[in-house]
């Protein structure tokens, strides 16, 4: 549904970004099945397309991008159970 959101909207979504990023968090926390992570991968992709496509400042992309869809990522990543180190 978000990247639905992100469609429609485009740009104008970037204020809630770090709430539709909670959400995905929570989702991923709670109902952890692979084939979730697939639809959320998917929703993650559409969100940043339709986000950072409609951005026109290189920089306000680039902060963006670092500031809250890598963070998100890299979130998810450092609180995996299953990382090997």
């Amino acid at each position: 549904m978000f990247g639905v959101v992100a469609d429609i909207f485009g740009d104008s979504i970037i204020p809630f970004i770090p709430k539709i990023l909670q959400s995905l968090t929570k989702i991923i926390k709670e109902e952890a099945t692979s084939r979730l992570h697939i639809s959320i991968s998917d929703t993650l992709g559409e969100i940043v397309h339709h986000t950072i496509g409609a951005i026109t400042d290189q920089e306000e992309q680039q902060n963006l991008f670092d500031n809250q869809y890598l963070k998100f990522v890299y979130g998810l990543v450092d609180k995996s159970n299953s990382k090997t180190t």
